[in-house]
């Protein structure tokens, strides 16, 4: 069984002075590969053929161990994509309904930006670039499966990486420019909810602005006992990546926009992301999980309701089996709080080693 290892920190126990206790490491990886993924397309035909239990589903990951998210924004080629959008439109019995172009563009724009930092704010380029070239973007995702590229991508590649620049700058320079503050203060400005919860409205420099101060400020007040999470933090919120891998997420990110116009009850994931295809919360009896409800912060997981013992309410989850979770997307936050991998899972409250078997 594989164990998982999660370092919680508790709000008011370590408000009282607790010790920084077993913070973990970041995990490494390379978003240049092939992105494994999931893809599932009308859920429900398999959903009847599989109820020979008494009307109980069966679980679709039962058997295997979920992949751990890694924070590396997902890509794939031209080629890949293409190869899913035929297989995808292979199945069905009729010619499914045309795609929209300018939704198509939209839900890209939306797909790519975890954070509505790099391309959902009011500031960003990308949306009017790709509206501008929509058509030409669904037909390369359309296109044979021929060597040439797909050149709307790349060009949008080549814009994302010119913008996430500029955006590093001013997280960068945030960042230099926080002071240390009381342990109290510190720590409630890391606990504090980072993002917009709906249509995003605020722009991106700011809200880089915004993250680089509440990491900067992290640092200098905590200093090396979370660095780990400090630096998963930076990496993650404007990563360093060149426009060939920046064309490689786009490209990712219109697939996932693309597949449930064909088909509502389809959709393609990478593995880290895995339980965003599927309903786990309208299962019979539905998978355990770390928590019910959070929200994200500048430096990682704020439980706010259904926290499984030892974790409580309120409680800021910095590291889950080791993967921090500072910068994650929703999805991938997801993913990391499914408890179906069993073994034991130790966790760090406040200086006290707590465990609990799944």
């Amino acid at each position: 069984m594989r164990r998982l290892a999660l370092t919680a920190v508790v709000g008011s126990g370590l408000l009282l002075g607790a010790g920084w206790l077993g913070f973990g490491r970041m995990l490494a990886s390379s978003p240049a590969g092939p992105a494994p993924s999931s893809c599932s397309s009308s859920p429900s035909i398999a959903l009847d053929e599989e109820r020979s239990d008494g009307g109980k589903a069966p679980d679709r990951l039962a058997g295997r161990s979920l992949q751990l998210p890694t924070g590396v924004p997902v890509g794939l080629s031209c080629q890949e994509v293409r190869r899913v959008v035929a297989q995808a439109r292979l199945h069905f019995a009729a010619e499914p309904e045309q795609v929209d172009p300018r939704a198509l563009a939209d839900a890209t724009v939306d797909w790519l930006d975890p954070h509505g930092l790099w391309s959902a704010s009011p500031d960003a380029p990308l949306p009017a670039f790709l509206h501008k070239h929509e058509r030409e973007l669904l037909r390369e995702l359309e296109g044979p499966l021929s060597p040439t590229g797909c050149r709307v991508a790349d060009e949008a590649g080549a814009l994302m990486s010119t913008w996430m620049a500029e955006l590093t700058v001013v997280f960068d320079e945030a960042q230099r420019h926080a002071v240390p503050l009381p342990f109290l203060e510190a720590w409630k400005i890391a606990a504090e909810p980072a993002f917009e919860d709906r249509a995003v409205a605020r722009p991106a420099k700011d809200l880089a602005r915004d993250l680089g101060r509440t990491v900067g400020t992290v640092a200098s007040s905590f200093g090396e006992s979370l660095a780990p999470f400090t630096r998963a933090a930076r990496e993650r919120f404007v990563p360093t990546l060149p426009a060939s891998l920046w064309s490689r997420a786009v490209l990712a990110a219109a697939l996932r926009a693309y597949l449930p116009q064909i088909d509502p009850h389809g959709g393609w994931a990478p593995l880290d992301e895995e339980t965003s295809l599927y309903e786990v919360d309208l299962e019979a009896i539905p998978p355990p999980r770390l928590w019910d409800h959070m929200v994200r912060t500048g430096l990682g997981v704020r439980i706010d309701t259904g926290a499984a013992a030892p974790i409580a309410a309120r409680d800021l989850v910095l590291d889950v089996a080791n993967v921090p979770t500072a910068g994650l997307s929703v999805e991938q936050v997801e993913t990391a709080g499914d408890l179906r991998r069993g073994g034991a899972h130790d966790a760090t409250l406040g200086g006290g080693l707590a465990r609990r078997r799944a």
